[in-house]
């Protein structure tokens, strides 16, 4: 048996020299030999916490106190070691004993405020690290209090303390992060980045400034830079699951979606039941084409989150994309019964639902207007007084979307934009896009004035919104993504409008009118609309041709001697009436055949449903040519010199596919329905003088199809005429379209100033 003097001596000498491990070990045989020795129970929880191992800390010092329950050292050491192993209601428990036994225990005050601030009872925290103040000014008690009264939304005090702390000890770590933090929240991005900045060089080492920092740097659309903070933040923690997942939300928006699968999966790697990762590596996976893997990892987060929100929306979102209409409102009405009580939460499932309901044939008028008007009715509307001055001033239009970008929408919105009459009227442009490109540089510079309004909630947009007194406020969205449909419910603007974005009503009394024409919604439909009906005088839109578009080639079918018919809508608008009409036309034009195209036809578990869809109705793999997404636009449309007439889809028609059809002379077959989404394609054809193209029934459909293909005559015609029988035409006049839009805006004006 060894000597416990000798033990002693060795725990000494390996102090000494700063083997901790070696002194626990002797520690530990000290403890055995005389198990009553207080010391010996206090050193070895002391170094087993230096060591990292707080367990066994905690064990030790509880040996060390019931043997002398009055030490405030052991109190102290146990109280750290509880807060550090996450314990924090103990620590809590352990610090108010110390507390009583010296009740000016600065650090115990301190770490008894920090641990408060953990378990959120802040008003306790508070308490503590004020009563610490008056024993003694300390840096770490004004960056506690800071955290806390920022936790409670009291910015001023926090920003105070917070100051204090930093006046007193510039590299405070706790008090540059929750000050960077602040200013990042209020959206005050360089000075949340001085403070980040501050925060990497006082502490190089700490990941968690790096990550912080890089968040600021996203958010600010530096997102190489951010990227760069990431990856620093994981060299110095290979196990820091915030800094993997934020590394790969950012390097899927700049479309570096392997490198973000990668991410997603090396934070799975670390943390196999990490629920973000899942959801986002899911969202990665859906992108790519991969719709099958992506389901089974939201299937997968959905076991560890039954009843999540965000991840029933996104399975809603798969199944959208395979024209599965009916599955995908189930998951999305799932999604909004369990989204987080957050209003934006609830919002996108239930736009997600209203919105695909225009795809589904089996809702009437009637039904989708009535789901519409029920979401609209949930929301109380707010009169505004005086808000807009009605004099002898120019009309502040303001105009809202998501897709001031490369997207259809641009086609239709650059012509107005770019025509506006300065002189009457000043242009606000709200910009909510997540990923802005050149084109949305070019948008936003036709206006007088711009905001990007991404990161703004619906309550902060409101203000905006009235602050800039706009007069007539433009929905260009409806229930599409990235909509701003909560700040146009609370009625932000004096007259409110929806227009172009979204084929139906929004169902929101606070939205005052709807711009149409007398073909996309006859006047008698104006009941199914909670917004009353604006009707242009020709077309409701105006296009505005690309400038990289190709020039047309000669009539596929002169060469090959072979019809080739296309269509390059979406795949979500194939329902079994369009494929069995596809179908009975192919059957009716022998040794033709069918070019489809769309994003979503890189996936093998939409591409292999569809082709099976034709093959039930007889139709053979080998006529039939599915096309994924196209490098380029200008490559897009050259494909439409291969195709000899374009075929539309029902009851939801092409807007920007018809138009770019026309415009590389390619006719189009559409069909009249009895709602808006069923009715664009015939008034872009009325728009260009060849109504002869639009069908009244399916039967129809296919009579004009199967005639049209057997007219080579009138196909060459077509060919030669249809481009330039668009330029013009009211569909592609941007100026006297402007003009007459315009009108309509003095009009709804004069209107409202005349009631006030």
């Amino acid at each position: 048996m060894q000597n416990p003097d000798v033990l002693k001596q060795k725990i000494q000498d390996s102090l000494a020299v700063k083997n901790l491990s070696q002194a626990q070990k002797h520690l530990k045989k000290l403890c055995k030999l005389e198990p009553n020795d207080f010391q010996a129970w206090y050193f070895l929880g002391s170094i087993n916490g230096q060591l990292g191992k707080f367990d066994d800390a905690i064990k030790a010092l509880q040996k060390a106190l019931r043997i002398k329950s009055s030490s405030t050292e052991a109190l102290s050491i146990l109280g750290l070691a509880l807060f550090s192993a996450g314990r924090h209601e103990e620590a809590v428990a352990t610090y108010k004993k110390l507390i009583k036994l010296e009740p000016g225990n600065i650090d115990a005050l301190i770490n008894i405020g920090a641990a408060y601030i953990v378990l959120e009872d802040y008003q306790q925290a508070i308490s503590q690290l004020q009563q610490s103040l008056k024993y003694e000014l300390t840096s770490i008690a004004h960056a506690n209090l800071g955290k806390a009264f920022h936790h409670i939304g009291n910015q001023d005090d926090a920003q105070k303390h917070l100051e204090i702390a930093l006046s007193m000890e510039s590299s405070s770590l706790d008090a540059l992060m929750i000050m960077a933090e602040m200013k990042h929240e209020q959206r005050n991005y360089n000075e949340a980045l001085n403070y980040y900045d501050n925060a990497t060089k006082f502490h190089p080492n700490e990941e968690k400034t790096w990550n912080n920092k890089g968040l600021v740097l996203y958010d600010t659309r530096q997102t190489k830079e951010a990227i760069a903070c990431f990856k620093q933040a994981i060299e110095l923690n290979p196990k820091h699951l915030n800094s993997f997942l934020n590394l790969g939300i950012a390097e899927h928006s700049i479309g570096e979606t392997s490198a973000a699968i990668k991410s997603f999966k090396h934070a799975i790697a670390v943390n196999p039941k990490y629920l973000s990762a899942y959801i986002n590596l899911g969202i990665a996976e859906h992108d790519i084409g991969q719709s099958k893997e992506a389901e089974i990892l939201l299937n997968k987060a959905l076991k560890i989150s039954p009843k999540n929100g965000k991840i029933l929306n996104e399975l809603g979102r798969i199944y959208l994309s395979r024209a599965n209409h009916s599955k995908a409102m189930e998951y999305f009405k799932q999604s909004h019964q369990y989204s987080s009580a957050q209003a934006t939460s609830k919002q996108v499932s239930i736009s997600n639902f209203l919105y695909t309901m225009n795809y589904d044939p089996q809702y009437s008028q009637k039904d989708i207007y009535e789901a519409h008007k029920k979401w609209g009715n949930s929301f109380k509307k707010e009169i505004i007084s005086n808000r807009s001055a009605c004099n002898n001033k120019k009309i502040r239009i303001g105009y809202i979307s998501p897709d001031f970008r490369t997207h259809s929408v641009a086609y239709f919105i650059e012509p107005l934009l770019t025509q506006h009459n300065k002189n009457e009227f000043e242009i606000v442009c709200y910009a909510n896009v997540s990923s802005p490109d050149e084109k949305t540089k070019e948008l936003m510079a036709y206006a007088d004035k711009s905001r990007d309004i991404h990161l703004v909630d619906s309550n902060e947009l409101y203000k905006i919104i009235s602050d800039d007194k706009i007069d007539i406020l433009i929905d260009l969205a409806g229930h599409t993504s990235g909509n701003s449909l909560l700040a146009f419910s609370r009625k932000p603007a004096a007259i409110q409008i929806t227009y172009l974005g979204y084929p139906n009503t929004t169902g929101l009394t606070s939205i005052d009118y709807r711009i149409v024409d007398k073909i996309t919604d006859p006047i008698e439909q104006n009941d199914w609309h909670a917004e009353q009906l604006l009707f242009m005088p020709d077309c409701f839109i105006c296009y505005k041709p690309p400038t990289d578009a190709p020039n047309i080639k000669t009539l596929p079918s002169a060469e090959n001697k072979t019809i080739t018919f296309g269509c390059f809508n979406s795949i979500i608008k194939f329902t079994p009436a369009v494929v069995r009409t596809f179908s009975d036309i192919l059957k009716s034009v022998s040794n033709s055949k069918l070019v489809l195209k769309g994003k979503s036809l890189n996936d093998n578990d939409i591409r292999q449903p569809l082709l099976s869809l034709f093959n039930e109705q007889g139709i053979d793999e080998s006529r039939l040519q599915l096309l994924a997404q196209t490098s380029s636009n200008t490559e897009h449309l050259e494909l439409y010199n291969t195709i000899d007439i374009a075929l539309d889809t029902f009851p939801y028609n092409g807007t920007t596919t018809t138009a770019e059809a026309l415009y590389m002379s390619t006719p189009v077959i559409s069909s009249m329905g009895d709602r808006h989404a069923s009715r664009v394609s015939a008034s872009l054809l009325t728009a260009i003088g060849h109504s002869e193209l639009i069908a009244e029934s399916e039967k129809d459909y296919v009579k004009l199809a199967t005639e049209l293909a057997n007219d080579a005559l009138r196909l060459e015609n077509y060919n030669e005429n249809l481009r330039a029988d668009m330029l013009k035409s009211p569909l592609c006049d941007a100026p006297t379209f402007t003009k007459n839009l315009e009108n309509i805006y003095k009009d709804v004006w004069t209107d409202y100033c005349s009631k006030k």
